[in-house]
């Protein structure tokens, strides 16, 4: 990374696991970019009973925000279709959280200054998402600033077109992956049909409504 002039990296899916990584690698004066974590959902209460907001830590190494899930993943055909998919009505993916419970994780998240990063492939997940953040990630909080209420939505690859208007009305920052072309274009489309999957990854789109996003 630091050969070709990348100087920061956002981790966004850090556990207990790859905290001690990075801690035990700034103890040895090793870490050579800035990182900037999103801590999994699963340890939410730890950093609000700590009082741990965005921007927590140090020039080096810092906590982000919290990483949520709202679906699976379109390669492996977990990504959630109530309908069924395309190329197979039986195969619906899943929801990691219920609609109320993933509001209520978001939230919590939102009120202790830490932003949000969500994994959300479907149109179902992403809406989840947006319905969350109209309700919780715009409020002002002066102690943390807009930082930590610009929510992320990570892949975000089916959004629809209202949605990507919703997003650039509420400021969501979609987070895609041009490389999933690559690995999985051809599948999304078998596994969702044609009509639906042409769009996967729609950032033409995501430029044209005047949404911010980013690559990864």
């Amino acid at each position: 990374f630091a050969a070709h002039g990348v100087t920061t990296v956002g981790d966004a899916q850090v556990s207990r696991r790859e905290l001690g990584t990075y801690l035990d690698a700034s103890d040895r004066g090793l870490l050579r970019l800035r990182y900037h974590g999103y801590v999994i959902s699963s340890l939410l209460d730890e950093l609000t009973s700590l009082g741990i907001s965005s921007g927590f830590g140090s020039e080096r190494l810092s906590v982000a925000g919290v990483k949520l899930y709202a679906d699976g993943t379109l390669g492996g055909w977990t990504a959630y279709f109530p309908e069924g998919y395309a190329a197979d009505p039986c195969r619906h993916g899943q929801l990691y959280h219920e609609p109320a419970e993933y509001d209520g994780l978001f939230a919590a998240a939102t009120a202790a200054g830490l932003q949000v990063a969500t994994h959300a492939q479907s149109p179902t997940a992403i809406q989840m998402v947006l319905d969350a953040v109209e309700s919780h990630g715009r409020r002002p909080d002066e102690r943390v600033g807009r930082r930590a209420q610009r929510s992320r939505i990570e892949h975000c690859g089916l959004p629809t077109p209202p949605q990507i208007d919703l997003m650039a009305r509420l400021g969501v920052i979609p987070v895609a992956q041009p490389l999933h072309h690559v690995n999985w274009g051809e599948g999304v489309v078998t596994a969702v049909g044609p009509e639906v999957g042409s769009r996967f990854n729609p950032l033409g789109e995501f430029v044209a409504a005047g949404v911010d996003l980013a690559l990864s």
